[in-house]
């Protein structure tokens, strides 16, 4: 594929457009050939893991345009449009109609990318384009950085407070969790544990809620009748030179540990779990 790109520009003529589409026939078929040159099973070990690497790479980048572009074709039916809604013109009975026609996936996904899409792209005012709601996960995804489960994840959680929490709080909450899912360097993160680490999305997920709960401490109905399960981990008496651990957390505070021993320690210095015989001493106040 020869050339840089076309930019493309909602009043482009329909030769830009036609320039646009084949462009894209263009990569698909570029990595269509790639791919079906792999024999993935042939693969050294390390060869393997670099081309996972690349590959979801590459996804991250598809999924973004999915979503946007699964977003755009919503905006262009709504329904106060009337007659001039795309829906209406190719005879669908909503956007989300029109979307799993054209794609061809599920009701479940259609929704999820134009909810997400919603909150990560840029919206229109009349003449003006406005800056997505979630600007921070709106850049990483665009980037290729930050993968939709995460995406989803952080804007949920954020999304469920957002409207009791002052905008700066949350802008650096964003910014924190986009940055835990990504790796980066920010501000919000510099100096705490897990420092530049990517974090999976079943992780950010957790690193999400725990995040809602600090800006939203109040926020759990009082009528709830199932109470929010907490983490609670302590400390015994100092005894042949450890501390040991009394306690217990929530599946996601668990997956954050293990993730961060498996960050910062090797496997000759992983924790060494108590023995069955031990949590009984534990439980029996012994240790």
């Amino acid at each position: 594929m020869a050339g840089a790109p076309t930019p493309y520009h909602p009043t482009a003529s329909p030769q830009a457009v036609l320039s646009l589409v084949r462009q894209l026939q263009q990569v698909r078929d570029l990595a269509a050939a790639v791919l079906d040159s792999v024999s993935f099973s042939l693969l050294g070990e390390a060869d393997a893991m670099m081309v996972l690497g690349m590959v979801e790479d590459l996804g991250r980048r598809v999924d973004a345009a999915r979503v946007a572009s699964a977003a755009d074709i919503s905006v262009r039916c709504r329904r106060i449009l009337g007659q001039e809604s795309l829906a209406y013109k190719n005879g669908a009975s909503s956007g989300i109609d029109l979307i799993i026609r054209l794609s061809r996936v599920s009701s479940r996904e259609a929704n999820r990318r134009v909810r997400l899409g919603e909150n990560v792209t840029a919206r229109r005012a009349g003449t003006s384009m406005l800056a997505p709601y979630y600007p921070a996960v709106a850049g990483a995804l665009t980037a290729g950085d930050l993968g939709v489960d995460a995406a989803e994840y952080i804007v949920t959680a954020l999304d469920q407070v957002a409207a009791r929490v002052a905008p700066d709080d949350l802008g650096t909450a964003e910014r924190a969790l986009v940055a835990s899912a990504t790796g980066a360097l920010t501000e919000e993160t510099r100096g705490l544990p897990g420092e530049g680490v990517a974090f999976p999305a079943d992780l950010v997920r957790g690193m999400a809620g725990q995040w809602q709960a600090r800006l939203d401490p109040d926020g759990t109905a009082p009528s709830e009748p199932v109470a929010e399960a907490r983490s609670t981990v302590g400390f015994g008496l100092f005894r042949d030179g450890l501390y040991p651990l009394r306690g217990g957390v929530t599946a996601e505070l668990r997956g954050i540990m293990n993730a961060l021993f498996d960050t910062y320690l090797s496997a000759h210095a992983a924790p060494a779990f108590p023995t069955a015989e031990e949590q009984a001493r534990m439980a029996s106040g012994q240790l």
